[in-house]
């Protein structure tokens, strides 16, 4: 696909690091965006760089839906009418610490 002018590009993570670098280069080829991220202020920021507001679908803060709500017949994040023609599903977190000092809640909201 050489042409990706008005072609839509989902970029879960696109609040930064890669996923920013991502919807950055999105952008500058003309991609209508949709960004999803956990962190809606970050979110906002990248959403309303300029040359993000035209032909951007939204930015999203998403959280992952339950099992139930993936799949065949779930209801999980719908992100714009038509063809999605580049799907970037990088969004991921991490923790910086001894594996000892990890508890229960850290593993849930790392895994989750």
């Amino acid at each position: 696909m050489k042409d990706l002018r008005g072609k839509t590009a989902v970029i879960t993570g696109a609040a930064s690091g890669i996923g920013l670098a991502l919807a950055r280069r999105a952008a500058r080829e003309g991609m209508r965006l949709v960004l999803a991220d956990l962190d809606a202020g970050e979110l906002d920021a990248a959403a309303t760089e300029p040359g993000r507001r035209r032909g951007n679908t939204g930015p999203r803060k998403w959280t992952w839906p339950s099992p139930a709500r993936c799949g065949p017949g779930g209801r999980g994040l719908r992100p714009a009418p038509g063809a999605v023609h580049l799907l970037a599903n990088n969004a991921g977190v991490a923790l910086c610490k001894p594996a000892w000092e990890v508890s229960a809640e850290d593993w849930a909201w790392v895994l989750g």
